[in-house]
């Protein structure tokens, strides 16, 4: 007859851990930002919550060209902290700054074949939180059709709504240059 020990051993089955793999996109040196969003969220998806497994995860994934930007992280990491202290610096290394946001917002952000929504979304992104809404919201009505701007400007609401119907008014309303053949 077997004894507790022996049944318990046999009753206990074995178990496997599976991990899922993380392979981040090439490193995206236009806005860091959103390229450290996307390896985060496959973190989150594979569980790994890890300072280390993300701190090396991404340091086997840069470039040498990326890497040489952090070269003192990388060799002598810091005892905690080591993933946000490269985020930190592949960020602020890559990162426009605020002037060069700021720029592109006020002199190269146009609405072209972009959605009334998209421009807006673009121009939050450039602006950074930098700007009062009204100061936006009268550069985003700006960068309109006029016939758009003209109908806008007689609605309430704020800019997000005014987009929303912006993106309405400009699929029913013939462009300028429609108009004029």
């Amino acid at each position: 007859m077997p004894n507790d020990e022996e049944t318990f051993q046999d009753a206990v089955a074995p178990f496997q851990v599976a991990r899922l793999a993380v392979k981040p996109p090439p490193f995206s040196r236009p806005d860091p930002r959103l390229w450290f969003a996307q390896v985060e969220a496959q973190f989150a998806r594979a569980g790994i919550s890890t300072d280390e497994t993300k701190y090396f995860t991404v340091v086997a994934e840069i470039d040498s060209a990326v890497q040489a930007h952090a070269s003192d992280v990388i060799s002598s990491p810091p005892d905690t902290g080591k993933y946000d202290a490269l985020k930190q610096r592949l960020v602020a290394e890559f990162s426009e700054t605020s002037e060069k946001r700021l720029r592109r917002l006020f002199e190269s952000c146009e609405l072209g074949k972009k959605k009334p929504t998209s421009l807006l979304r673009e121009m939050k992104d450039l602006a950074n939180q930098q700007l009062g809404k009204e100061m936006l919201k009268s550069l985003w009505l700006h960068r309109l059709p006029v016939q758009v701007q003209q109908i806008l400007v007689t609605l309430e609401g704020d800019v997000e709504d005014l987009a929303k119907k912006a993106k309405r008014i400009a699929v029913s309303t013939p462009s300028v240059h429609q108009a004029t053949v």
